[in-house]
């Protein structure tokens, strides 16, 4: 399959699990009040934020490796430091004092929607590594009927329960993705039960100290300047004003969503190829300088 090809299929299943939720917003809109959305945002952005974050970008080596072992190691320690990750923010947010994330149900809410994030983001890139094009289109599909389906299936049939109803939707929604994803990638990996496994992950800990040191700090910035807004407009104006606009940005996004992330998925897809993968390591600092300026 040529790249021309992979993009192509790719971007439709973009469109498509785009147009999907683009759909039923007006059914959402009717069901769901503004302030529900606005708690929807903040949850998205804070899973936004750790999603991209929270492994320390050692996902990353999951399509830089070349060979089996280094690949499970990079996607076990990607996990491992996601899943810590999501329990220290969710803690936090627990912990300060807030509007949004205030009982344990809430805790448990967060933390389950950063950690299905974030173990999305690792299983896309194994699925990548793989090539298997189509079963990543097919999972994005899957993620946002899901997704839609529950979130109007609760306001429906819970209404006690619409205030979280997006949140627990989407939350059905990424696992679901994650069990079709663990499906298409099951037995590609050395699994994780022996002795010595612990050890390997130290390793490749250490192996890639650039991937946190160096690329984690532009991926932020370039994360936090569109999620921080949500966060900030939440705070000052409230959970009605942060819905609104949070709906806004999503129907914006659309567009650069259909074509821009499979463009970029497949450049991670073929630069796994290339055998220069220290020349790669070795200009990523300057790499992130420029992703700094920009």
């Amino acid at each position: 399959m040529t790249i021309i090809s992979k993009i192509a299929l790719l971007s439709s299943g973009s469109i498509v699990s785009q147009l999907i939720p683009l759909a039923f917003t007006p059914l959402l809109t009717r069901v769901y009040s503004p302030e529900d959305f606005g708690l929807f945002a903040i949850y998205f952005s804070a899973s936004s934020l750790i999603a991209v974050g929270g492994s320390l970008k050692y996902e990353q080596g999951i399509i830089l490796s070349n060979n089996r072992a280094e690949i499970s190691g990079f996607y076990y320690t990607s996990l491992l430091i996601g899943l810590a990750s999501s329990i220290i923010v969710s803690g936090l947010f627990y912990l300060i004092p807030n509007r949004w994330v205030s009982t344990p149900y809430d805790f448990l809410v967060l933390l389950l929607f950063c950690a299905s994030s974030i173990f999305i983001q690792s299983l896309t890139l194994l699925t990548l590594k793989l090539e298997a094009t189509r079963d990543l289109a097919i999972s994005k599909i899957v993620l946002t009927t899901t997704t839609v389906a529950f979130q109007f299936l609760i306001a429906v049939k819970f209404i006690t329960m619409t205030g979280s109803g997006l949140i627990l939707g989407a939350i059905v929604g990424n696992l679901a993705c994650i069990l079709f994803l663990l499906k298409v990638t099951s037995g590609k990996l050395h699994p994780l039960k022996s002795n010595g496994d612990h050890i390997r992950i130290m390793e490749t800990i250490k192996s890639r100290t650039e991937y946190p040191l160096k690329i984690l700090p532009a991926a932020l910035l370039n994360s936090a300047s569109t999620q921080i807004p949500v966060l900030g407009f939440a705070s000052l104006f409230g959970t009605h004003f942060a819905g609104q606009f949070g709906l806004a940005n999503r129907v914006m996004n659309i567009p650069s969503a259909f074509i821009g992330s499979s463009i970029g998925q497949i450049y991670l897809q073929q630069i796994s190829k290339i055998n220069r993968i220290q020349i790669i390591s070795s200009n990523s600092h300057e790499s992130s300088q420029s992703s700094y300026l920009l």
